[in-house]
């Protein structure tokens, strides 16, 4: 088993985590509405542009976890592709700030593509290279923790700093994503200097596999694809929160709307932080069910909230961030447990093919959950406080708390699709068997 990692390795393996979320946050969001609104590309191009360049992102992930399994040089698998990968991600990320004039289309299509991809492949590679390095159930728990508590921090960075619903596109894209990029930059060169990968040679199969073998090993695994529903389900309930929330807040409740998404955003960072904790004291897939049952209890509580009750939209946002915490705690802990399972039964060294599955699960029911509010929005008139009747009000009600309670469900059910074998779990010294 790797050896424990020392503290400053461990925080800079997390720090490109807030490094990408501080850079592909804004660009999604921001981007496509500063194209529109300052170069006038038509709204329908550039919904396609998104939507090819997003799909063609899922599928490119597990090829490039796949790539990073087999690629040998002397200085490590995953290291010398961090590297290569990041300086184009940063040129991508500089391309959207600063157009060709009359080259709107073109131009966003070639920086939106080079930006959202790379930003994947680099994720990918970085947290395949965590996998190769961190062992030990409990302290890739507390990793991982700190590496979804940079994400939740830099969303709740740009909640505080910014507000979605008045147009800022420019400043969204000036005022982070030039900080983000050379950050991203020196941080995954710190990481990259900070861990040593070339320490877990040894555990190196002999013979390397063909990739139908390693795809035929990951398949097999009935624990990382269970894990994958779970987690995916849960994303896409935060997704389809997340994208309804500004409009629910504001048409529904219209009292101190503007503090629930921070009090929701603090709440998550404190839950990881809670359910870190109490990882090691009790079963990971015990502590997921925990978490999506209160955040399925939460979204229940929003259909009965009286319209202009502030304290209890706050208790309630506070709920379902506190349950957000766990869910990605617990559901990201499991899985990465995972690889040790394949390593074990086949003897193949596969974090990069897990990781880019990983990541193309969670993008794909996010995408059209975020899709489907997106259109409800639309349809319903919610977007502005005259635009929606009484009747659409309560539509959208509905929807905010009936489809993350929905999908919060089904993933706690195919909780019960997770098969355990302690005894392997104990040998493994990992909280799963497959």
């Amino acid at each position: 088993m790797p050896a424990p990692l020392p503290r400053f390795a461990t925080i800079a393996y997390c720090l490109p985590a807030l490094g990408l979320a501080l850079l592909v946050l804004p660009l999604q969001l921001a981007a496509p509405r500063f194209y529109h609104k300052v170069h006038g590309l038509d709204l329908t191009t550039l919904a396609i542009i998104v939507l090819t360049v997003r799909l063609l992102d899922v599928l490119l992930a597990p090829v490039v976890g796949l790539a990073s399994d087999r690629l040998r040089t002397r200085f490590g698998r995953r290291r010398p592709l961090l590297v290569l990968l990041v300086i184009p991600l940063a040129g991508g990320a500089a391309m959207t700030l600063d157009p060709v004039p009359g080259a709107g289309t073109v131009w966003f299509t070639l920086a939106f593509s080079l930006s959202l991809i790379l930003t994947t492949a680099v994720a990918v590679t970085h947290e395949a290279l965590g996998l190769d390095l961190i062992g030990g159930h409990d302290r890739r728990t507390r990793v991982w923790a700190l590496r979804d508590g940079c994400f939740l921090l830099a969303a709740l960075i740009l909640v505080l700093t910014w507000n979605p619903l008045v147009p800022m596109a420019r400043s969204w894209l000036s005022s982070w994503v030039p900080i983000a990029i050379p950050f991203t930059v020196v941080s995954v060169f710190l990481c990259v200097r900070a861990l040593q990968e070339n320490r877990h040679s040894q555990e190196e199969v002999s013979s390397p596999s063909t990739i139908g073998q390693d795809l035929k090993a990951v398949m097999k695994s009935r624990t990382l694809l269970s894990l994958c529903g779970v987690h995916s389900l849960a994303i896409a309930g935060l997704a389809a929160q997340w994208a309804l929330a500004p409009a629910y807040l504001d048409e529904v409740v219209r009292l101190n709307g503007e503090d629930a998404l921070p009090t929701a955003l603090v709440c998550a960072l404190a839950g990881l932080i809670a359910w870190s904790l109490m990882a090691p004291k009790w079963e990971k897939l015990t502590g997921l069910r925990v978490a999506l049952s209160i955040w399925i209890t939460a979204h229940a509580g929003w259909w009965i909230l009286g319209v202009g009750d502030a304290r209890g939209l706050l208790q309630l946002a506070g709920l379902s961030g506190f349950a957000t915490g766990g869910v990605l705690c617990m559901s990201s802990s499991l899985f990465a447990d995972t690889p040790a399972l394949v390593r074990r039964a086949h003897g193949h060294r596969l974090e990069g093919l897990h990781s880019g599955l990983w990541m193309s699960t969670r993008k794909v029911p996010a995408m059209a959950a975020a899709a489907l509010a997106l259109w409800a929005l639309q349809h319903i008139g919610a977007g502005s406080e005259e635009g929606a009747s009484d009747a659409n009000r309560k539509v959208l009600r509905t929807l905010f708390s009936a489809g993350p309670a929905a999908l919060g469900t089904i993933a706690l059910a195919t909780t019960y699709a997770v098969r355990l074998d302690r005894r392997l779990a104990c040998s493994l010294d990992t909280a799963l068997g497959d």
